[in-house]
Formats: structure tokens, C-alpha cells, sequence
């Protein structure tokens, strides 16, 4: 049984076999039957998969679970770069698509994508990205980055920003803010886990 990374949208087979704690909202089932994708979310995936369901709006937000047999297509962010490269239209002159075409050059060192919003419409074709819509950034790192050369990237991202972006270094279960490391010496960082959220002093070492 393997295991599907954070961030990553998985179209769903079934929305009808999708579980969650209650009653689906309508908001939430007219989503699903617009995209039928949902984002994983972290948690224990022994059993089955935990998943987040978005709507249009920032408050529509439900937890669920799927079976590992319910999904047929995997949507990462980094697919959802890769696929505003390979494609053009009005929507990109939006500010946040606007900052993600500056981002490719800065971030070519690095495996990267895009999560939230973007992520969403460009697997979707859904009109998610707004005027004031942030830039998610999603950084695989399996390696330790400097403090300084973490220092060194947020600079240049405050110098292309058009609207707000954050990067998330995400390696295993782990997830943290490349900003809040890179001026966290000497300080806790919060980390997430698939156990809950840690205060740590280095998220490269977690037990």
C-alpha cells in the first residue's frame, strides 16, 4: 500500500464513497461533482487516506477520507508548474500567476511546485485564483539548506513578490516555513507532522 504526498490532488473515483464526519455540505458535494479532486491532507494513511475538500470560498474547508482503491489520477504541484508552463491564457495575467512565472527561473535549483489555489485551478480549469489569491510554494527538500542560503532565497523572493507567497519545505511527514527557519536561529520553529503540530530547534532532525 503506498503512500500519497501532501498537497498532492487525487481525482476521485466514487464521491459518493468518500467519507467524513457527518453530512457533505452542499457546497462541498457541488465541488466534487464539478473536479471530483481532493487534496491530501496530513494524518495516518495506514488505513486509509486523509483528504481535504475545498469550495470557492476560504471557509469552505471539510476533512474526509477515502479508500486507497477510490482514486485513479495523481495532480502534484509540481504537475500544476509544469502545466502553466505548457499553457497560456487570460487567467495568467492574474498577480499570483504573474509571480509564479517569476519564481520558475529562482526556484530551478530546486524540486518545487505550487499548492492552494493555483494548484487547483490548473488541475481543474475552476476559477480559483483571485486579485489578492497568496503563492503557495511546496519545496521537496531531502537535503538540509542552510540557514544563510535559505536567507539568501526568501531576499529574492521579497524582491519579485506581487503578492504574498510563502515557501514550505516538505520531506517525509514534515512540513515548516523556509521564512521561519531562515531567522529562526536560536529559536523554536513549528513544525507539522502527521502526529500534529511540534516546536522544534531544527526541523531537519526530527525524532
Amino acid at each position: 500500500m503506498g503512500q500519497v504526498a501532501v498537497h498532492d490532488l487525487l481525482h476521485v473515483k466514487d464521491i459518493n464513497k468518500i467519507q467524513i464526519n457527518g453530512v457533505i455540505p452542499e457546497w462541498a458535494r457541488d465541488m466534487l461533482q464539478r473536479s471530483s479532486y481532493v487534496i491530501v491532507r496530513r494524518g495516518d494513511q495506514n488505513q486509509k487516506i486523509p483528504v481535504g475538500i475545498r469550495g470557492l470560498k476560504k471557509s469552505q474547508r471539510l476533512a474526509a477520507w477515502i479508500d486507497y482503491d477510490n482514486f485513479d489520477k495523481i495532480f502534484t504541484p509540481i504537475n500544476a508548474v509544469k502545466k502553466f508552463q505548457q499553457n497560456n491564457n487570460h487567467r495568467f495575467e492574474l498577480p499570483a500567476f504573474k509571480l509564479l512565472k517569476k519564481l520558475i527561473p529562482i526556484m530551478k535549483n530546486y524540486k518545487w511546485g505550487v499548492g492552494g489555489s493555483l494548484e487547483y485551478e490548473l488541475a481543474t480549469g475552476i476559477h480559483m485564483v483571485h486579485q489578492t489569491s497568496d503563492v503557495d510554494v511546496i519545496m521537496y527538500q531531502p537535503n538540509e539548506i542552510s540557514r544563510q542560503d535559505a536567507k539568501n532565497l526568501i531576499d529574492k523572493l521579497h524582491q519579485i513578490s506581487i503578492v504574498h507567497a510563502d515557501i514550505q519545505v516538505v520531506y517525509d511527514d514534515i512540513g515548516f516555513s523556509l521564512e521561519e527557519y531562515a531567522w529562526g536561529k536560536n529559536k523554536e520553529i513549528l513544525v507539522k507532522t502527521n502526529a500534529g503540530p511540534r516546536l522544534v530547534t531544527d526541523p531537519w532532525k526530527i525524532d
